[in-house]
């Protein structure tokens, strides 16, 4: 029989590429069944090199607090290959938050880690701090819209800091913008003091911001809109920009058809009586495109905030 040595050395270089090319892609991606049991989190690990956001405390989401426990290989580039929750939040929107950073960050491997079986590593994040505002509804039961304030159709949004408890309960809330009008505000602060959060995973107070809008829906028309240049100048008080926070002064009243004030009442006063005096002074001085409903000019309530120059 003749033998086609050509054919064999094809057939035997063939398989001898087939056992590098699996034996290459082995060293770089490794079967989970061959890795080594994951370290404790006293060990070190691979330093960090390049996050922006895992160095710290990953920001909490709508309120959302708790722990996570990830455990996660890095490879020999630095880069995440494998990131697993060990120990959920209770959030799922915590937990891909943390596992979409670890995949993002860039490690410097240990020194001496060659070889091809990887190393488990364990990390805990918690989340136990407020970065900005949050939906305070997310985690609490949503406040009744007050009746008195169903029937004058107000609206706004308010924002308190505060702090909470070991145990999670909310305390020590400072309004640091009103909603414009102070029963809105109250039904907002009353319901936050019954307000239940997860605990603190450390044990310990953590600062929070809360937020809180009150809106009616659906709407038939358009709410009065001020007319900032008419107003009186004040050597006391300025009309600060909508995002700038500070209760200050809160003044209401009811805009009419013909787009002037009536009915001015002060929602939140100052402690200088003078000051009281001016923010109804300014107010009464200005001018407003009165508001509509239903392609009609109609009467609404407005709110109004000064703070002192």
């Amino acid at each position: 029989m003749k033998i086609n040595f050509s054919k064999f050395r094809s057939v035997f270089l063939f398989l001898q590429f087939i056992s590098t090319a699996s034996y290459s892609l082995g060293q770089t991606y490794y079967p989970f069944e061959n890795s080594k049991s994951p370290v404790k989190d006293n060990s070190p690990g691979p330093s960090l090199n390049d996050c922006d956001t895992i160095n710290g405390q990953v920001p909490s989401q709508n309120g959302q607090l708790g722990s996570v426990v990830v455990k996660y290989v890095v490879r020999k580039d630095g880069l995440v290959r494998d990131v697993i929750v060990d120990k959920s939040s209770g959030f799922k929107s915590l937990d891909n938050a943390v596992r979409k950073t670890m995949i993002e960050c860039k490690f410097s491997p240990q020194p001496g880690e060659e070889s091809v079986i990887p190393t488990w590593y364990t990390k805990t994040f918690n989340f136990n701090r407020h970065h900005g505002f949050v939906n305070a509804f997310k985690s609490c039961p949503r406040p009744e819209y007050p009746r008195s304030a169903l029937r004058r159709e107000l609206e706004g949004t308010a924002q308190i800091d505060a702090t909470t408890t070991d145990a999670g309960k909310i305390n020590n809330i400072v309004l640091i913008k009103s909603s414009g009008y102070r029963v809105l505000d109250n039904a907002f602060i009353k319901s936050l003091r019954s307000c239940q959060l997860p605990p603190d995973p450390d044990g310990q107070s953590r600062a929070i911001k809360m937020q809180h809008t009150w809106n009616i829906e659906p709407k038939n028309g358009t709410q009065p809109e001020l007319l900032r240049h008419s107003c009186s100048a004040s050597s006391l008080l300025r009309i600060p920009d909508f995002a700038e926070l500070g209760r200050g002064i809160v003044v209401s009243g009811t805009i009419s058809e013909n787009g002037s004030p009536k009915e001015i009442s002060i929602e939140w006063e100052s402690t200088d009586d003078n000051l009281n005096a001016e923010s109804l002074r300014i107010f009464e001085s200005c001018k407003f495109n009165p508001a509509t409903e239903h392609s009609k000019y109609a009467e609404r309530w407005i709110s109004m905030r000064f703070l002192p120059k």
